[in-house]
């Protein structure tokens, strides 16, 4: 989630509010309950554990469980894109031109294409002039 610049102190203050109440272990425990999406933080997981959610679900441990072992490298970071939410958009059109009749290899194609000219114009942004 993001909140986007020039909103008054009161929406500001509402946002904050709102976003405290999202991310409380409660809230996240029942949205795993719900969903079956991973409870996200270590207080909902313990939260969860302390219901016995886990001993009657076993099944929705093991994620949990093999994430939490999971060792912190370049590799587990994620995406780190400037132009992600380009790309994203991106890989969007794609998969709804692949579900139009677009081949397979055409899209992908197209959207490396697009993916490559968005990195280029975020990266020429971020160089610096040489001296």
């Amino acid at each position: 989630m993001w909140v986007g610049a020039g909103h008054s102190d009161e929406e500001n203050k509402a946002t904050v509010t709102f976003l405290m109440w999202l991310l409380a272990p409660e809230q996240i425990a029942t949205w795993h309950q719900g969903t079956g999406y991973l409870p996200i933080t270590k207080g909902a997981q313990k939260l969860l554990e302390g219901k016995d959610w886990f001993k009657a679900n076993p099944g929705q441990k093991t994620a949990v469980d093999q994430l939490n072992a999971a060792k912190s490298t370049s590799a587990t970071a994620g995406a780190l894109m400037g132009p992600f939410p380009q790309i994203r958009t991106i890989v969007d059109q794609a998969i709804q031109a692949v579900t139009s009749g677009t081949s397979v290899d055409d899209a992908l194609k197209e959207a490396k294409t697009k993916s490559d000219q968005a990195l280029a114009d975020y990266n020429s942004r971020l160089a610096t002039p040489a001296k």
